[in-house]
């Protein structure tokens, strides 16, 4: 969706991606097409997980300590899905 981004504690930026927090999850959505091997490496660095921030058209969420890596997904309509939770 137009205006959505993610953004990494390096700078690392995802356009069109997004995020949503629940239940002690924090769930990373990004577009078909994105790199899945550039994916797997930054979101199992917890330098770059150390901080993720949700811009979307008219607010920012921005989620700390989410540096556990619990999995990855590739949809069937190619999307993927990232599960990350904070280190025990």
């Amino acid at each position: 969706m137009a205006g959505r981004k993610l953004i990494l504690s390096d700078g690392t930026e995802y356009p069109e991606g997004e995020a949503g927090y629940s239940d002690g999850v924090l769930w990373c959505y990004l577009p078909a097409g994105t790199d899945v091997a550039k994916v797997f490496a930054a979101f199992t660095d917890p330098v770059k997980t150390a901080r993720i921030t949700f811009d979307y058209t008219l607010d920012t969420v921005t989620y700390e300590h989410q540096t556990a890596f619990r999995g990855l997904w590739i949809d069937t309509d190619g999307k993927i899905k990232v599960c990350l939770m904070k280190e025990a």
